[in-house]
């Protein structure tokens, strides 16, 4: 692709040929990290082997680059290929989540957040997945009450006035 044709993409072209790049990306580590875990590629028979393939999964992830639908995750026979790539039941990227904490913590409502994701990225995170990752936070608050949730103690040292 030269100057010339880039130029006459649409911005909703660009973000989309950036969304099958980076979705092409992820596909190919996930294969991978695959034949890592099972000691063998498709297809190949060796001694080391450690398992078998057993076709893929489809899911969605909410990326900075937006939605990449159809995501083809593979799995193994047995069931014990996790991916480091994305984490288990996530559908948003770090970055992303970072992004709507930090509008959460600052007061932005979360139907607020919803909108504003989508004006973003052209995908609408749910009020719900908003209070899931608010919740996330909560839960790896240290014990004891420490950390982002917890408040100073009120003191004060007013006292009522009294007339003369």
């Amino acid at each position: 692709m030269d100057r010339e044709e880039l130029k006459r993409l649409t911005k909703e072209e660009k973000g989309r040929r950036i969304r099958e790049g980076v979705k092409a990306v992820i596909e190919q580590v996930l294969e991978e990290e695959m034949t890592e875990h099972l000691a063998a590629g498709y297809r190949e028979r060796t001694p080391s082997r450690r398992g078998e393939r057993n076709g893929y999964y489809t899911r969605d992830l909410i990326t900075p680059a937006g939605r990449i639908a159809q995501l083809r995750v593979p799995r193994d026979r047995e069931g014990t290929f996790l991916t480091e790539v994305l984490e288990r039941y996530k559908r948003m990227t770090g970055e992303v989540e970072e992004a709507v904490l930090e509008m959460y913590l600052q007061g932005v409502p979360t139907r607020k957040v919803a909108a504003i994701t989508e004006g973003l990225s052209r995908v609408r995170i749910g009020k719900d997945a908003v209070s899931r990752v608010a919740q996330r936070l909560e839960r790896s608050s240290p014990p004891g009450g420490a950390g982002l949730w917890s408040w100073p103690t009120p003191t004060s040292t007013w006292t009522r006035p009294t007339s003369r």
